[in-house]
């Protein structure tokens, strides 16, 4: 039976280079290593297919009410952890040995395409077989690298972007074309990496300390982390969770949701700013809300994959700004109410959204 998804090629620049100019006891055991970060890092969305000497192989299966951005999120994830490594490794040994002193010349590039494709069962992998899978193994092995000068990219085919759906995100990628000795030419947009791990390469989770905790409820929800955090991103399901009436997302950066991006929650003739201050999908996300009276307060949701579902943490901060301790038993019963309405719409939602998958 065929299904419809992304399918994502994870390669590591510079493999066949570095292989041939190193020792090969110490040069094995850095890219084992790397590869097994990787396979770490094949996270929901993303399944693992299997391992194709120094590549990956993933996919995602489409319509099953996953958001597009967090496939474009995984590997942004995953590309962040692998240049971390590659920095540790250089910053930790003192061995002078070629492949010791080459790691910092590999890097990692992505193919993402989007079509059909059967999955068979074989032993402990997912073999993925079909055309579309043939033409992202010819496309993973491209000529991005020497036409644009990118050592560490993400090269998404025409149909992976319509998937995408991202509104303007295509306009911020760089044009490529890869002559394909089956269907011609192939139109690429690919997307420099260099910015991303530039930008994130030294952020930290946002986390409320415990004296400023002002509330915090933790329960599991049955439905996967993917799933539970589309529906507390989702405007249109947002919208119910915090008892808006309507919730709309400015300062979106190239079609995603992200840090910096705000929430704008109309309750009545109310507007209350929720600010995004960390997103990790889908494992965690924080914010800040702008309520009356010129207080903020900080938000955080973590999300842990459990044999039952999804374990989801819910903390909120005591607002700044206000004065005194009195108030601070007054918000926990209002929070533990909202706690109680909030997880039962979740769970509702999360049920609704898995019989219509």
């Amino acid at each position: 039976m065929s299904s419809r998804g992304f399918l994502v090629c994870a390669d590591i620049t510079g493999y066949t280079g570095y292989l041939s100019h190193s020792e090969l006891e110490h040069a094995t055991g850095t890219l084992a290593d790397l590869l097994r970060l990787l396979l770490d890092h094949v996270q929901a969305p993303l399944r693992l297919s299997r391992v194709e000497g120094d590549a990956v192989i993933s996919y995602a299966l489409g319509g099953a009410g996953i958001q597009g951005q967090l496939v474009v999120d995984q590997l942004d994830d995953t590309y962040v952890a692998f240049r971390r490594a590659l920095q540790q490794m250089v910053l930790n040994t003192s061995c002078r040995c070629n492949a010791c002193a080459n790691i910092g010349e590999l890097d990692l590039k992505f193919v993402v395409h989007y079509g059909e494709f059967a999955v068979q069962r074989l032993g402990q992998q997912d073999e993925l077989v079909g055309p579309e899978v043939n033409l992202l193994f010819r496309l993973a092995k491209n000529r991005v690298r020497q036409s644009l000068g990118l050592p560490g990219y993400v090269a998404f085919t025409a149909e992976a972007l319509e998937a995408l759906s991202l509104p303007g995100f295509r306009e911020t990628l760089l044009a490529h074309v890869e002559d394909d000795p089956e269907r011609g030419p192939v139109a690429l947009r690919v997307r420099d990496m260099r910015p991303i791990w530039e930008s994130q390469k030294d952020r930290a989770p946002v986390v409320i300390p415990a004296g400023e905790v002002v509330a915090e409820r933790s329960r599991v929800v049955m439905g996967p982390p993917e799933l539970v955090f589309t529906l507390l991103a989702e405007p249109a399901t947002r919208t119910v969770f915090f008892e808006a009436d309507a919730m709309d997302v400015d300062r979106l950066a190239d079609g995603r949701i992200g840090p910096d991006a705000v929430y704008v929650c109309s309750h009545g003739d109310t507007v209350i700013r929720q600010t995004v201050i960390d997103w990790a999908p889908p494992h965690r996300c924080a914010f800040t809300n702008r309520i009356p009276g010129g207080m903020t307060m900080t938000g955080t949701f973590r999300l842990d994959p459990v044999l039952e579902g999804t374990r989801v943490t819910m903390t909120v901060g005591i607002p700044r700004g206000l004065k005194g301790s009195l108030i601070r038993p007054v918000m926990r019963r209002q929070m533990a109410k909202w706690f109680d309405r909030a997880f039962a719409a979740l769970d509702r939602l999360v049920a609704e959204r898995s019989s219509a998958a």
